[in-house]
Formats: structure tokens, C-alpha cells, sequence
């Protein structure tokens, strides 16, 4: 599966994705929307990095941090990690990843519980599903839409839950 998630990485479309968010930290500006987007974020950081800009006002203040020429309009910066650093500052970013850490230490534990009871294949399907979802969130603003984040929910409640034994009552 790794195999064919790396070769989907250099290969596919996400090629180009990633070569602008290589762009962007490298310090040189890429061409493409996202790349200019996520170059205003990084400036934005270095002028709000405790505590951000805040939330909801990214819309109002990334024009200043645009290139000349670009009259687009941005809600979002297509990558929500790099959108909560900018909102809230090193601050959100310690609190979302604390709470990411805590949430990784409880899918391992009932992961590594499900694997001993023989059950190991449905509850890797559901963290591989999360994975997938957390890594397209590194290029898009997924979870800002709320049916898929009603579904990230929804799969994070169930993967963080023991399935039930085979014959078991409720």
C-alpha cells in the first residue's frame, strides 16, 4: 500500500502539488494558485506568529500579502495546517497538535486491541481512511466543507471505538 501510495506521489497528480508546496518552503514562489496562496500564509506567520491573525480574518488581510497583479479573492489558503498557524499562531498550532497526538495514541490503542482479538483489517481500513483525509488536507481545504467533515467525524468516532465481539448483545 505504501508502495503504491509513493508511486501515486511522484507519478500522479499530486506531483504537482507537492513541487508547490516544495515551492513555497524552499522559499521560491510557485505559479500556481495554491502556491501563491500558501507563500501569502507563510508571510503572514512571520508577522502574526504567536497568535495569528485571526480566525476568520484571513479574507480581509491576505490582498497585503499577495504579489502585485493578483486580484483574486481568497477565503482559504487550500491547506488547512498551514490556514490554522496562520489563524491562531503557534498557540492553535500546539493545541491542534496536542489534540492530533492524543487522538493518534487512542486509534493506536484500539488498533493494537482489535489486531489482538483477530480484527486487525477493518480497523486499519478506517485509520487508513483518516490518513488519507489528513493528508489531502496538506492541498485543499476538505474539512471546511461540512460533509466531509461530518464524515471525518464519523470515521474518527468509530475508529476510536472497539468493534464489537461477533454475537455480542448491545
Amino acid at each position: 500500500m505504501l508502495f503504491l501510495l509513493a508511486a501515486v506521489a511522484l507519478f500522479g497528480p499530486l506531483r504537482g502539488r507537492l513541487a508547490d508546496f516544495a515551492a513555497v518552503h524552499e522559499g521560491g514562489l510557485s505559479a500556481s494558485d495554491r502556491g501563491i496562496a500558501w507563500s501569502a500564509g507563510v508571510r503572514m506567520v512571520q508577522d502574526y506568529p504567536w497568535t495569528g491573525s485571526g480566525f476568520g480574518a484571513l479574507s480581509e488581510l491576505i490582498p497585503s500579502y499577495l504579489p502585485r497583479g493578483e486580484s483574486g479573492s481568497w477565503a482559504e489558503l487550500h491547506n488547512d495546517y498551514l490556514e490554522v498557524y496562520v489563524a491562531g499562531g503557534l498557540i492553535a498550532l500546539a493545541l491542534a497538535a496536542w489534540l492530533a497526538a492524543t487522538f493518534v495514541r487512542r486509534v493506536a490503542r484500539v488498533v493494537r486491541l482489535e489486531a489482538a482479538n483477530g480484527r486487525l483489517l477493518p480497523s486499519l481500513g478506517l485509520v487508513l481512511g483518516l490518513v488519507a483525509l489528513a493528508v489531502h488536507e496538506t492541498v485543499d481545504f476538505n474539512l471546511q466543507i461540512p460533509a466531509n467533515a461530518l464524515q471525518f467525524v464519523v470515521i474518527a468516532a468509530i475508529g476510536v471505538a472497539p468493534l464489537a465481539r461477533p454475537g455480542a448483545g448491545p
